[in-house]
């Protein structure tokens, strides 16, 4: 049992806790001829595979960030319309409204997505960020997937702070995301999972080629990989020490919301006396209230994971 003293809790989307079957695999491993990398490579992505739903699982050295533009950039094509859920997929309309899709490119909201009547309207893909972190968000993938359809469209998502937490990660065409957040790995990874039948656009650039990095032209985070393989031997019990603290501040969190899996949106403040080993999360867009993780309490027990709940969250803002 680890001394709640001696150790930093994180109240971070990603990375989580440092957990200790990230160094249980770790050995010197190489990409090429190394026949137990391989090994540990193929059983990770297996489960990733299990995971995501989908057919294909690439690793992208970096962040979940570029893997998304590693995707946007290997499948996007014709017609696209973005979801506008917030911060995250601000960024991927920023990006491509800089992009040769500039011209092609739709924005809406989602709350007027959800209530919208397109009538012949075609698009030939639809980008959605399924939990937005920066204001700890989740929204309907049901919905998106129904409408999507009727659109003609192909869905790519966002599923850097939903995949290994939440479900439905199948309806998508293609997702991205990063070893770090649901995944419970160090950061240092991305991927892109989708199914077989997508059609892939091959870039001349060397680094937007998705085949770079299936074919592994470069040298990859061998140890990242062999971390996550050693939490994919705990991650339903690491999972369930994520769900038991959400339920247990179900009642102090703000009304009207869907609440994701990985964190809650409080109408309590953190007492600011007691946070020399804390590390509280400041959201790169400002949400107007406090937000906790709990990534970053994984590696402790139920029991102390509940005392350190019930000592930190101590004012009430009246929301």
């Amino acid at each position: 049992m680890l001394k709640i003293s001696n150790h930093k809790v994180t109240y971070c989307p990603g990375p989580g806790a440092v957990l200790k079957e990230w160094f249980t695999y770790q050995k010197e491993y190489f990409g090429r001829g190394d026949d137990e990398y391989q090994v540990i490579k193929n059983k990770t992505l297996n489960w990733i595979k299990t995971l995501s739903g989908q057919e294909i699982v690439v690793p992208i050295a970096g962040s979940g960030t570029t893997a998304a533009i590693v995707a946007l950039n290997s499948f996007l094509k014709g017609k696209i319309l973005i979801i506008n859920t917030g911060y995250y997929s601000e960024r991927w309309i920023d990006y491509l409204k800089n992009s040769s899709h500039k011209k092609k490119l739709k924005v809406i909201n989602y709350q007027d997505f959800i209530n919208s009547n397109f009538k012949r309207k075609k698009f030939d893909w639809v980008l959605f960020v399924y939990v937005e972190t920066a204001s700890c968000k989740k929204f309907d993938l049901k919905k998106i997937n129904i409408l999507r359809k009727k659109l003609g469209s192909k869905l790519i998502v966002d599923a850097t702070a939903s995949i290994g937490l939440e479900n439905n990660h199948y309806m998508a065409d293609v997702i991205f995301f990063s070893s770090c957040k649901g995944l419970l790995g160090p950061t240092g990874l991305g991927f892109i999972a989708y199914k077989r039948k997508v059609k892939r656009i091959l870039s001349k650039d060397f680094w937007f080629n998705l085949e770079t990095h299936s074919n592994t032209k470069y040298t990859l985070g061998y140890n990242c990989m062999a971390s996550l393989y050693g939490i994919s031997t705990k991650h339903k019990i690491y999972k369930k020490k994520i769900i038991v603290a959400a339920k247990y501040l179900k009642n102090f969190t703000l009304k009207n919301f869907d609440i994701p899996i990985i964190g809650i949106p409080l109408k309590y403040k953190f007492n600011k006396n007691i946070t020399k080993n804390i590390i509280l999360y400041q959201p790169r867009k400002k949400p107007n209230y406090e937000i906790i993780f709990f990534l970053g309490i994984t590696k402790f027990s139920m029991n102390n994971i509940k005392k350190i709940l019930k000592n930190n969250i101590i004012k009430n803002l009246n929301y």
